[in-house]
């Protein structure tokens, strides 16, 4: 993993821990290419976030001075807030993936229930996979985790803020005594 820079590692790793349902090898490329944009993306984000000056310098993609463990956590938790509320919107639009346009049912099956002898099968008529009311609630779902990771970003900034912030002047009663000054 030496020559893979420190933004494609963090893509690596989502894609390995967060998106591991993408098993085609094209498909896995293509996301994590679009991961690791999306990262590089949200690096401004990240310095007003937490008052840094992140930045990429040279040819090598990497972010300077290199993220830590935790501008790293904050990083990955903007891109899954993106994630999970884009996946709510395209829900709520009905394009969620290529599939989904042409696999709509435009009308519900007549039936809602079936019996023959004492065998009977019944259904919601709610419960077409891509029926608008499943569609709606699977975008509250994504907007929901959106959400946690909304509440996780607030909860890592404000730690880092608050404790992994030094002070860059010391004046007053607070100040180190010197010798030799008064």
């Amino acid at each position: 993993m030496e020559d893979i820079n420190q933004i494609g590692q963090l893509a690596s790793g989502l894609m390995l821990y967060e998106f591991d349902f993408v098993e085609e090898p094209t498909a896995r490329l293509a996301e994590l290419n679009t991961v690791s944009g999306s990262l590089s993306g949200r690096l401004g984000e990240l310095n007003i976030l937490l008052n840094q000056s992140f930045r990429f310098t040279g040819d090598d993609g990497n972010p300077y001075p290199r993220l830590q463990e935790e501008e790293s956590d904050i990083l990955e938790q903007l891109y899954i807030r993106d994630y999970n509320t884009k996946q709510a919107q395209k829900l709520l639009r009905g394009v969620y993936d290529n599939t989904t346009e042409s696999s709509i049912v435009e009308n519900a099956s007549d039936w809602i229930e079936l019996q023959e002898g004492d065998t009977k099968i019944k259904r919601s008529p709610g419960s077409i996979s891509n029926s608008a009311s499943n569609r709606i609630s699977m975008s509250k779902d994504f907007k929901a985790l959106a959400k946690d990771a909304k509440d996780k970003i607030e909860d890592l900034v404000y730690n880092y803020n608050m404790y992994g912030a030094q002070p860059r002047q010391v004046a007053g009663l607070d100040a180190p005594i010197v010798s030799g000054q008064s």
